[in-house]
């Protein structure tokens, strides 16, 4: 089989590359459809295939139009981020042009982790994700192996900082239900406080924010809060992307020079110099006229969680040990599951 050479610029990367392509090699005979479906927890693990790309779907047992793509790869071009919010990501490292540690808080298909694992050898990967059987998805589909570079842990996000105390270049936060509910507990001030001492100095914070969340105002408001200069990316009625920093740097926006040195240097199969000219400086279309209160772990809104979807399945369960969906940190058996899962 012809290796894809984009993105091969080393040895190891040419053999990291040929790995890949030969781990996803029995999904490039599949069939077009639906070629996986399980019940997992309150949702269905769905996958399907159009040609060469597949998607890896959420959807809630209890209410199937809630379907949401978690993650999507064309399995002839496994580096090729395909979701624009995914490219957007991805310019944090505008700021860190060399990250030597990433934490990603939700693994979805690991489509980021995967792409920095390669066109960084040198750089070590920590994710959460806190179900199980998302990682098995991952890695059955996606193409994703866990090494001594890129480790996944079974855990909360929000509970994997308190209890690390490594500081990392950058922190990516991507972590939503199928409905697109986000974890509250994952907004607040108190949650960016923690993330900003587990940052090294210059590091960068990432947060996807979906364009349907009613709080996200309330929640970029929040994150900049804690850190004094924010960039936003808007990407139509889908998604917002917020990058937060301690340190401003030389002008209000990154270099476009460092931008296209980036681009050719790992040669990145995904526009990223275009997508940097969309960087803006503030909170963009997250500005509002008259400045909210932080999010705190105390006083959650009345109504954030009307959002949060019934946690429970007619066909799968939590695991008791396992970190509740809903985001509080506890055990499913030490919160939703003790109520019955609802």
């Amino acid at each position: 089989m012809e290796v894809e050479p984009r993105g091969a610029r080393t040895p190891w990367q040419a053999a990291n590359l040929a790995d890949l392509h030969a781990r996803l090699a029995p999904l490039r005979g599949a069939r077009n459809g639906t070629i996986y479906t399980e019940p997992s927890g309150h949702h269905f693990h769905v996958v399907t295939k159009e040609n060469t790309r597949l998607r890896f779907w959420l959807v809630e047992q209890t209410n199937p139009s809630t379907g949401v793509i978690q993650s999507e790869i064309d399995v002839a071009r496994p580096l090729a981020l395909l979701e624009p919010y995914t490219q957007a990501m991805t310019l944090a490292l505008l700021w860190q042009p060399r990250p030597a540690a990433v934490y990603m808080a939700g693994l979805g298909g690991g489509r980021i982790p995967l792409a920095l694992h390669h066109h960084f050898p040198g750089c070590v990967i920590d994710c959460t994700e806190i179900d199980p059987a998302v990682v098995g998805v991952a890695r059955r589909f996606f193409g994703v192996e866990q090494d001594a570079r890129l480790r996944v842990a079974i855990e909360d996000g929000r509970v994997w900082l308190e209890r690390h105390a490594t500081r990392y270049d950058l922190i990516l936060l991507d972590v939503f239900l199928a409905n697109g509910y986000s974890p509250y507990r994952m907004a607040t001030r108190e949650f960016f406080t923690l993330c900003r001492a587990r940052l090294q100095p210059g590091g960068v914070l990432v947060m996807n924010l979906l364009a349907g969340d009613p709080w996200a105002a309330r929640k970029a408001q929040t994150l900049a809060a804690v850190f004094p200069y924010v960039w936003s990316y808007t990407l139509s009625d889908e998604n917002w992307v917020l990058f937060g920093r301690v340190r401003r740097g030389e002008s209000p926006l990154p270099s476009m020079a460092v931008a296209r040195d980036l681009a050719a240097q790992h040669v990145f199969d995904y526009p990223f110099v275009a997508q940097a000219a969309r960087l803006l400086p503030g909170l963009g279309d997250l500005e509002t006229p008259v400045a909210q209160p932080p999010l705190t772990d105390d006083a959650p809104p009345p109504g954030y969680f009307d959002d949060l979807p019934a946690l429970a399945g007619a066909l799968g369960r939590v695991a008791p040990d396992l970190p509740c969906p809903c985001g509080s940190g506890r055990r499913f058996d030490a919160c939703h599951g003790a109520r019955g899962g609802l």
